[in-house]
């Protein structure tokens, strides 16, 4: 099936999931707050028709895939019609006011001054690694547009021209 198609039906899959969970549990709620546009805004808006329930979507998309998804008529009707939209930044609030003005920046990050750093050596002792070891870490969801095997590919051709490091991926889960 073209992409597109493939989309739009992911989303009805995952409101008919999220709607049989809901039923099958017999589970209450005042709020729906969903992250990402797509599925989950798309969800969430079919549960709040179905229950009621004050919807509210933070929208996490970088921005290029914001403005991609800011030309599908079916995208912009889910911001249409939440209740409020969270952006992760400001920057991009001018693309999505056009469709919901209940919208408000709250960025991503954390406040320095509430967490402390740990050392190289004291991080590398706690997680059990050599002091001198060379690291490759990677961080995210094990998806095909996060390029992880991109970085395999490209470990294995480095990993032929020299063997003193490690890769490390973080799986997020989905």
């Amino acid at each position: 099936m073209p992409f597109q198609i493939r989309y739009k039906y992911r989303g009805k899959q995952c409101f008919e999931a999220a709607d049989k969970y809901i039923t099958d549990n017999n589970i209450v709620f005042d709020l729906i707050h969903a992250h990402f546009s797509w599925p989950s805004g798309y969800v969430a808006k079919r549960l709040n028709d179905k229950y009621e329930a004050p919807t509210i979507l933070t929208i996490h998309e970088n921005r290029a895939w914001l403005i991609e998804e800011s030309k599908h008529n079916y995208i912009r009707e889910v911001w249409k019609k939440v209740d409020g939209i969270i952006r992760v930044n400001q920057i991009d609030l001018d693309i999505i006011e056009k469709y919901n003005s209940a919208l408000v920046s709250i960025p991503n990050g954390y406040s320095p001054s509430l967490y402390s750093g740990v050392s190289t050596i004291g991080a590398r002792s706690k997680l059990g690694l050599r002091k001198n070891e060379q690291i490759i870490f990677s961080l995210g969801h094990l998806i095909e547009r996060k390029g992880f095997l991109d970085l395999l590919n490209a470990v294995k051709l480095l990993n032929k021209k020299r063997n003193d490091f490690t890769l490390y991926i973080g799986a997020m889960a989905l």
